[in-house]
């Protein structure tokens, strides 16, 4: 195969991607978006090679979601807590993560699902910042869970705090 072939499969293969994620985020609200966003923007900052639920809980915490955020300052939740919980990230050659867009955990392509699901069942489409957090929220494992456990936060009172509220907005 030519040298020509082949970046022309490459660039065939980059162009599918990109429609497949212009597709992704349509299916998310502005305010969902942006919190997808600021989860990439953590992991980068934290030069993580994967954007995961903790980086989209602070994503969400983050969001300009007026619910959301008063959720999180009525438990004390606040950006400085999680990333404290976080920990400091692991040490990495400067550089060594070059990429434009990071893949997400399996755990959170699970939380995806499951907000989808969420947006669905309260007749929400696209899936909202409520639905990720719901979500989120419906996840056990994961640094999001040990967090909220730690903070001794009942994650079914806090869901039907969301959902409750959410239904009255």
């Amino acid at each position: 195969m030519h040298w020509f072939d082949l970046a022309r499969d490459q660039l065939v293969q980059w162009k599918l991607r990109e429609k497949a994620a212009r597709g992704f985020r349509k299916s998310f609200t502005t305010l969902a978006q942006k919190a997808l966003d600021t989860a990439f923007d953590e992991a980068r900052s934290r030069d993580d090679r994967f954007i995961g639920c903790e980086h989209v809980l602070l994503g969400l915490l983050q969001a300009d979601d007026a619910l959301v955020t008063k959720v999180f300052s009525d438990l004390g939740l606040t950006l400085d807590v999680l990333r404290s919980e976080m920990g400091t990230p692991p040490a990495r050659d400067p550089g060594s993560l070059e990429l434009s867009r990071l893949p997400f955990t399996p755990r959170m392509k699970h939380v995806l699902q499951n907000a989808r699901l969420e947006a669905e069942g309260r007749g929400q489409s696209p899936v909202d910042e409520k639905s990720l957090l719901l979500a989120l929220l419906r996840e056990k494992g994961g640094l999001p869970g040990r967090v909220l456990g730690k903070l001794h936060i009942d994650v079914e009172a806090l869901r039907s705090t969301v959902l409750s509220e959410g239904a009255a907005n």
